[in-house]
């Protein structure tokens, strides 16, 4: 270890201290259940990494919404059928000593389809489209902003107190152009919305970190 000697030390973030520095980072598994819930291939597959002596575990993004699923495999946190899988998760995890961090998600127009090969409506901070999936969306209205709020928070409440939580977007628009003066940035708005809906309800002291454009 001598050409990495901080390899094994704590890592503070922000409220949470990670046992070393070693960081299984969030990835696309493909083995959510029918349903986008977590089942036994997701928890070993994770489990394993805890075991080996990770020191985080960052599980892939979860869907807030119906629109925010950009996949047909992607985990989602948009209803309860989803609590008992992150509660499964958490302690399989935590049981090894590691730390665990969930994602919850919006992708914008970063949608690549479903699984019967039809695309829904798409919302986004602009009317630009996606150069990758072809996809344009629609500009989010103010109401459409206020409900993601609500949705990010409400996913977030769904996870584990041991468990902390992300909240992520990948929707940057790489030109900065906003269509609509009433909208504005978009889903940047929605994070920072979302982050504050989510502090006022939070009476336990859970863990919050914000990425994305």
């Amino acid at each position: 270890m001598t050409q990495f000697p901080h390899l094994m030390s704590p890592l503070r973030i922000g409220a949470v201290t990670v046992r070393n520095r070693i960081v299984s980072t969030g990835h696309d598994t493909g083995m959510a259940d029918h349903g986008g819930v977590i089942g036994d291939q997701l928890i070993a597959y994770q489990e394993a990494r805890a075991r080996g002596g990770a020191g985080l575990i960052v599980l892939q993004v979860a869907a807030i919404s119906p629109e925010a699923c950009y996949t047909s495999h992607i985990l989602q946190a948009m209803n309860d059928d989803c609590i008992p899988g992150y509660a499964r998760m958490t302690d399989a995890v935590t049981a090894h000593g590691a730390t665990i961090f969930g994602q919850v998600f919006h992708p914008g127009r970063e949608v690549i389809g479903s699984a019967d090969g039809t695309l829904g409506v798409t919302w986004s901070s602009s009317t630009v489209p996606n150069e990758r999936y072809h996809v344009k969306p629609r500009a989010m209205t103010p109401e459409i902003i206020r409900q993601t709020h609500i949705s990010y928070a409400d996913a977030a409440d769904r996870m584990p107190l041991k468990l902390r939580v992300v909240v992520a977007e990948v929707d940057a628009d790489p030109v900065e152009r906003r269509v609509k003066g009433d909208v504005p940035d978009g889903l940047k708005v929605c994070i920072a919305g979302a982050c504050s809906l989510w502090a006022e309800r939070d009476g336990a002291g859970m863990g919050l970190l914000c990425i994305g454009g």
